[in-house]
């Protein structure tokens, strides 16, 4: 597991980082602990980022009280030209070859990712939170904290995934569709999330 416990640049040096090796879980995690700083990561436009099988990339790990404040933010703004990109580090790519990104909180009002593609994710793992996808898990993108304040993630591409949104959180719906592109996801775009009494009553586990 690498660990960002405070504020640090990925530059583009021209290459693509890897996360992961033989003997390690292939994580980045990006946080601090209770009442320290935030620990903010800012990507360059351009960077590249590989991660090995069964990787993940958690922006907050999971929290005993996800609605806490965040202690790990991310500002990944990429460009047009040159678009920031989470991918598998695996030679021949396939779907769910790594989890994903994961939001363990209420995401810091400072993350951003914007031309962004994330790419052969949606590993499966145990639990759907508070979304209204009963069972495992196979989102690119889960967001496991409180309901987001807006969308924060724009003009970003799931490409090649299980599922593209994770919404799980109890409370209303953020729409992540309106600006972000999907490309060969199996089953949901966004799952629903439940509502404040932890109910899905009239939704169904897909918004679309």
């Amino acid at each position: 597991t690498e660990d960002i416990i405070a504020d640090t640049v990925m530059h583009d040096r021209g290459v693509p980082y890897h996360v992961g090796h033989a003997t390690s879980s292939g994580q980045l995690r990006v946080g601090t602990t209770p009442g320290n700083p935030v620990a903010t990561l800012t990507i360059e436009p351009g960077v590249i980022v590989r991660f090995k099988s069964g990787g993940v990339f958690e922006i907050e790990k999971a929290a005993s009280d996800p609605k806490a404040k965040a202690s790990g933010a991310l500002i990944a703004r990429g460009t047009s030209d040159k678009p920031i990109r989470f991918t598998s580090a695996e030679a021949s790519p396939a779907r769910g070859d790594w989890i994903g990104l994961s939001f363990g909180s209420i995401p810091d009002p400072n993350t951003v990712l914007d031309h962004v593609f994330v790419e052969w994710a949606g590993k499966e793992i145990s639990g759907g939170a508070d979304s209204c996808m009963p069972g495992l898990t196979r989102a690119a993108i889960g967001i496991y904290g409180g309901q987001p304040a807006n969308e924060f993630i724009t003009h970003t591409t799931i490409a090649h995934s299980n599922d593209g949104f994770m919404c799980g959180w109890r409370g209303g719906q953020v729409d992540f569709g309106a600006s972000n592109f999907f490309d060969d996801v199996a089953r949901c775009k966004q799952t629903n999330p439940k509502d404040a009494l932890g109910d899905c009553a009239g939704r169904p586990e897909c918004a679309f």
